[in-house]
This record gives structure tokens, sequence and C-alpha cells, in this order.
């Protein structure tokens, strides 16, 4: 994975350990992924930037809430690397604060601790420190998982399709990178949606008169007319009130978020984001229904299979591929164990990438020859890394 490059890089121990003493740890669980990726990757960054020796170890545990059906979900990410003075330690998490040791202050932590601890409690958890200045630190980052009434962490259901013998729903994506927008029309045309797309707010108002879509995924910030100012126009009009809008923003404090729900959107998903997750909120929104996918069931049903070819007769390649190198990219992980999986049965050299960025950072740094996208993934940058994925395949290929 990334991570673990960037910490060989740097001559750093990763290691990630699992602790079940107290509770199980889950597999699967309910929570915006969104939120605890970027929470988890600004920790994990922050530990690997300010340790120059050493090790980085992210622990993950679980337990029991007194009367309560959620678990508490705990990582602890520990360094040892130079440290931050106790009376230094709220202040780490205030907006650009420089703190630790002197000769790394000038890098600075930036919006990363800030935004994750407003994450962090907006998933109904909170992340502490503690910390010993030229001997290391650890974030413990805790948040509140939902089970059921067994006890059993509730699975994640995927969206497949719209079920048949439904209304025609019309979408709208207005955004004013055309990346972005072809990303998630790609996506909403596989599910079975209709859509239109806009460049920006002034466009936006144009064709939502025109055609009347069910729902708008807008954008926030674009050029001419942003999306706060469009979707107030919107909402004045009769019509504008049986349209649901869903704001898309790469960044939201709390007062803008206030601002953004004012304006009358009904959502706000942060860049990045799951894409099931944007399906399941537009199903609640517009009272529509999905086919889903039992991944779970489905992905333990594949690797058995597999297992079992591989078991019986071990299918060799047509010529020597022992040295070929194959990167999977997909932001789903059931995906990409179960072509990890196969793929590892065959001999072939693998890594997985959850999104564009990280793929991109693979195949600059280990130069794969074969890559599999999924062609409508939630990862920021797919297309700008295709032209590197498109000279990877050349070099197979020939």
């Amino acid at each position: 994975m990334c991570i673990r490059d960037r910490a060989n890089e740097r001559a750093l121990e990763f290691s990630f350990l699992q602790d079940h003493s107290q509770h199980p740890v889950p597999v699967w669980i309910k929570t915006d992924e969104a939120k605890l990726r970027q929470v988890l990757v600004n920790l994990i960054g922050n530990a690997l930037k300010f340790t120059h020796f050493g090790f980085v170890k992210l622990v993950v545990s679980c337990s029991e809430v007194k009367g309560s059906s959620k678990l508490n979900l705990v990582f602890k990410i520990q360094d040892s690397g130079c440290g931050i003075a106790p009376d230094k330690y709220e202040a780490a998490f205030g907006l650009f604060e420089q703190v630790g040791h002197a000769e790394l202050s000038s890098q600075g932590t930036g919006l990363g601790l800030s935004l994750s601890r407003q994450f962090a409690r907006l998933l109904e958890g909170d992340i502490t420190v503690s910390s010993e200045l030229n001997k290391g630190s650890c974030f413990t980052f805790n948040l509140a998982i939902q089970t059921d009434a067994n006890n059993d962490v509730i699975e994640k259901r995927m969206v497949d399709k719209l079920k048949l013998h439904q209304p025609t729903l019309r979408v709208l994506v207005v955004d004013d990178h055309s990346d972005h927008r072809t990303l998630l029309n790609q996506l909403l045309t596989s599910v079975g949606f209709k859509v239109r797309e806009a460049f920006d707010g002034i466009q936006c108002i144009e064709i939502f008169k025109q055609w009347q879509p069910n729902v708008i995924l807008m954008d926030i910030r674009m050029p001419k007319m942003d999306g706060l100012e469009a979707a107030k126009i919107i909402k004045a009009e009769p019509s504008g009130q049986q349209t649901s809008i869903i704001a898309i923003t790469a960044s939201a404090l709390d007062e803008e978020r206030n601002e953004i729900l004012e304006s009358g959107i009904n959502e706000i998903f942060l860049k990045p984001f799951s894409h099931n997750d944007l399906l399941l909120s537009m199903g609640r929104l517009l009272k529509i229904q999905y086919t889903y996918l039992d991944l779970p069931k489905k992905l333990e049903n594949a690797i058995k299979h597999v297992d079992s070819d591989c078991s019986n007769e071990q299918r060799k390649p047509e010529k020597d591929m022992s040295n070929m190198k194959v990167l999977v990219v997909d932001d789903i992980k059931p995906n990409r164990m179960l072509l990890m999986k196969m793929l590892a049965n065959q001999g072939y050299d693998c890594q997985e990438a959850c999104d564009g960025e990280e793929a991109i950072s693979l195949i600059k740094s280990w130069h794969p020859d074969l890559i599999f996208f999924r062609h409508a993934h939630a990862c920021s940058g797919w297309l700008s890394g295709f032209g590197l994925a498109k000279r990877s395949f050349s070099r197979f290929l020939s």
C-alpha cells in the first residue's frame, strides 16, 4: 500500500495490529467511509512526516459501551518521532498550528489535525494525544459504531441497479471539472438513472428549468455562479421544492455547513466520498428502490471457488509472467480482495490501491506492467492518472 511504501522510503518500520482482547474487531462497520478514511490518512501521514527514524504503528481495538448497543472502535497511531510538549497538546489541533521539535515546526500540520478532530466528532468520537518530546507520540481516535440487537456489526449493502418498474429518474450533475462529471455520469448511468451535466451554476439553472431533474448533485465552488447561489434560485422556484439537491464539496466547516443547509440543500457529501453512500442517500431522498449485491456472501463463495480451482489445477500463464507486476485499483475492498486472491494464486506480483491518488503514487514508484481500474469508482484523480496507466499497459503489450 502507499502508506507502507512511504514508510519504506523513510526507512521506518510500519506495522498494523488488531487487538481482540476486549471485543473482536469487526470486519464490517456502518459509518461515514470518507471521513473515517480521511482521519486515518491524516493521522498516519503526520506520524510518518514527523518521524525520522524508528517506527509508526497502527493498533485497532474494540470494546462494548455500557448501556448502549453501540461499540467503541479505537485506532491508536503510535510513533517514535519528535514528540509534542504536554502544554502544546490542544494547540496541535488548532488551524495551521506548528508545534513539536523546532527543526520540524516549520512544516506544520496545516488543516489536517483540526479537520480530523472535527470529522471524528461528527462520527460521534474524538481524537486525543499523549506524547513526550524526543520520544514519540500516540494519537488515539475513537468512534462509536452501530450494531444490531445481536451485537453483530451491520453490513453495508452495496447498490447494484435500480429496481424495475419505477418512474424514470433524472439526475443533473453540476461540477466545473469534467473528470468529476464524467465519473458520476458513468456511475449513475450504469445504475439506471438518466443523467445530464452542467459546468456551472448558470447552466445548472437553465437545464433545471427545461428538464426538471429529480435530484441535483451540486459542486459548491464553481466559477461564474457557485452552487450555493444556484441552489437558492432553484429552491425559490415553485417546482424547485420537488427537486432534491445534494452538495458535493472538498471542505465544510461547521459555519459553512450551516450556510449550505440554509440555502435549501438537502444533504452534504465531502470529497472524497463513497459512491455507494451517495446512491443510498439518493435512495432515501427520492424514496426509490435498488437491487443490492450481497458482497460478504458473494466474496466468500467466490474465494472458495478460486481456492478450489487452484487446488485442483494450478493454471499457468501462457508465457513466463513470474516477474509481472499487477496493480488493482478499486474503492470497494471486497473487489480488491477477490482479484488479488485470484492473481496471487496465478503467481503474479500484486499491489492494491483504493483510489486514484494512491494508484498514481504506486504507478510512479512501483511501475506496474498491468493495471486493473474499476471504471466508476470513488477515486480522485482517476482520469489524470490514466495517461500513466496507458504507458504501463503499452510496456506490457509490447
